[in-house]
């Protein structure tokens, strides 16, 4: 491992070359990129993938993305999904992450895991993403999660083409992508399609045959007019095997999941917008087991059928004062979130079942501002007020108060400090409804104290973070093993964590980023530690990228001593000429990536496996 660690370092010393025309253009040509427009650093510590990342790391999925990130970890789940857990923590922690397309919050409320139903979806039409971690800014609305991930789509007046995206890989999956994008006057859309058909590697356990091989489809579109309003439609749907499944010998099942929603902004004169979403949202198993699936309302039951539904509105209204050196920003929003059992039956037989609330009104006003003492020193002060009722009228009133300070010291360090008070709100599955353990309607909201800070030296082509943080939470919401439910505890948890990254930039082509993270807490249930060592190429009509990311071994919470894990990708691109790309991408080549053990084998997230692609620009 440390030879690989070796050769990587001195590929990216031999790709790099002295400074040409070419490059000075290219150099241009990134501080056009978008992500200039819309990164926010007020709202916390920010990672930014840009659009030539993405592009180089060949990033098809979500999923590619979110397992480079610090403090978490992808793993598989026992009905074939992927989840993101935070280091020390286990897949039935509460760390909810929110995911937006621009400023939409996709549909998350029947899971409260929106990465469970978003990890594989494609990113063809994505420009740039933006992952904001410990404690983010109000004012992107909606309820507060532990991180926040910004994919924002590319702009028309940019692409102005139709461009196609074909995939296959050594597994036998397929995908087909496209884009059609065009800017006429005042106006301009966006189109995605992509279709794809998903092959995993195959287990055995117990004379079951485990797969999540599986079908995702997903669109999205966009109509806009300048400076007046955004009109965006989206929807997936995806169906796949239900691989371990619920119980310990799985016979036959899938999952099936559909989101379908619409999202209007409207923009007024004097920084005042308005914005409203209808989403609707399905969620199916059928689970068949040859010995029993741990049904907590009926015992030994051998097959089960359930379909629940959610559809959520949402209104927000938001307006800018900016006076000078001072920004203040108010908002109001409301979102009525209502859940419906649909069908729930176990051995063919519907059951009764006393279920938690199902209909919840959430009101919710904030305000953020933020003041420049000088040009060198800003200063973000900001709170919310949120209001929770459910139709049992149980109510409750929830804040977050959050301070930032960031300071240029000199021409070389930065330093950002942030402290938040906030909390995490029970989901329907943890409080109305759950297949497989007992609901919990008394579940209350558990309370966040977060502080972190950073330094960030940049000096030529390189640039140093290194930071430190503290959690502490009380009335944590926490999985009892022995009540089969969710619990508030009645102890403090807490945890610090420390990261550190370096970047250095060869050229405007070459470029190294190497992170490490790590948290301290009193038990571990997911790697503790991790780091990750990344490198983008170019040599001639050649994009190279390797990809290596590591985890600590760690101890599962069902007492299970799991290995360190080694992801090594690598990437190729060649541009044959100004409309067509090769693609060849390698990924967990040594098929040591972490693990997750579930029923008595150990699965990686991500396959061992070789996609090629061939890229076509109309």
């Amino acid at each position: 491992m440390r030879f690989l660690v070796f050769l990587l370092l001195l590929t990216a010393l031999l790709f790099s070359e002295e400074l040409s025309l070419e490059n000075l253009l290219k150099e241009y040509k990134s501080s056009e990129e978008l992500y200039h427009n819309t990164k926010k650093e007020s709202a916390g510590h920010v990672t930014v993938f840009s659009r030539s990342d993405l592009d180089k790391m060949q990033a098809y999925t979500l999923n590619d993305v979110l397992k480079t990130l610090r403090f978490f970890t992808l793993q598989t789940r026992r009905n074939g999904m992927t989840t993101l857990v935070r280091s020390g923590e286990s897949q039935m922690s509460s760390s909810p992450v929110k995911v937006y397309i621009n400023s939409h919050e996709l549909n998350s409320a029947t899971l409260g895991n929106v990465l469970v139903q978003y990890g594989k979806m494609g990113l063809y039409f994505i420009d740039h993403i933006e992952v904001y971690q410990s404690g983010n800014s109000v004012t992107f609305g909606n309820e507060p999660g532990t991180m926040l991930i910004k994919l924002y789509t590319k702009e028309p007046s940019r692409e102005n083409s139709t461009s196609t995206q074909a995939s296959v890989d050594s597994l036998g999956s397929i995908t087909l992508q496209g884009v059609d994008a065009k800017k006429f006057d005042d106006y301009s859309y966006l189109a995605n399609v992509d279709l794809r058909k998903n092959n995993h590697k195959d287990y055995t356990t117990a004379n079951s045959k485990l797969s999540r091989d599986g079908a995702r489809g997903q669109f999205y579109f966009k109509f806009s007019k300048d400076s007046d309003y955004d009109i965006e439609v989206g929807a997936t749907q995806e169906k796949y095997d239900i691989f371990s499944g619920l119980g310990m010998a799985t016979i036959d099942g899938y999952t099936y999941t559909q989101d379908i929603y619409a999202h209007l902004t409207k923009y007024f004169e004097n920084n005042l917008k308005i914005m409203l979403t209808t989403s609707h949202e399905n969620f199916e198993i059928y689970d068949k087991d040859s010995i029993a699936i741990p049904i907590p309302t009926v015992p030994f039951q051998t097959q089960l059928n359930t379909e629940v539904s959610t559809e959520v509105y949402s209104a927000i209204i938001e307006k800018k004062f900016i006076d000078g050196n001072n920004e203040l920003s108010l908002g109001a929003q409301f979102k009525h979130q209502k859940f419906k059992i649909n069908e729930y039956k176990t051995d063919g037989i519907d059951r009764a079942v006393a279920w938690g609330p199902k209909d919840l009104d959430i009101y919710m006003i904030y305000a953020e501002n933020l003041y420049n003492i000088n040009k060198n020193h800003l200063i973000s002060l900001s709170a919310k007020m949120d209001y929770y009722e459910n139709e049992f009228s149980k109510s409750s009133t929830e804040h977050i108060l959050r301070a930032g300070y960031i300071a240029l010291l000199d021409d070389e360090w930065k330093f950002k400090l942030f402290a938040m008070d906030s909390y995490i709100y029970p989901t329907f599955i943890q409080t109305t409804y759950s297949p497989n353990y007992n609901v919990n309607p008394d579940l209350e909201s558990s309370d966040i104290l977060l502080l972190t800070a950073e330094m960030i030296y940049s000096k030529d082509n390189t640039t140093f973070g290194f930071g430190v943080g503290r959690n502490e939470t009380d009335n944590a919401i926490v999985f009892n093993m022995s009540q089969n439910k969710y619990v508030n505890d009645t102890e403090k948890n807490s945890f610090e964590l420390i990261f550190a990254n370096i970047e250095h930039n060869f050229d405007i082509d070459n470029k190294i980023k190497i992170e490490y993270f790590r948290q301290y807490r009193e038990a571990y249930y997911s790697p503790r530690f991790g780091a990750s060592l990344q490198l983008f190429n170019t040599v001639g009509k050649f994009n190279f990228y390797n990809e290596l990311i590591y985890r600590s071994e760690y101890t599962s919470i069902d007492g299970i001593d799991m290995s360190e894990g080694y992801d090594y990708s690598l990437g190729a691109i060649y541009k044959l000429n100004k409309q067509t790309e090769l693609k060849l991408k390698a990924e967990n080549i040594l098929d040591k990536a972490s693990k997750t053990p579930i029923n008595g084998i150990d699965i990686s997230a991500t396959d061992r496996r070789v996609l090629l692609t061939m890229e076509y620009t109309f």
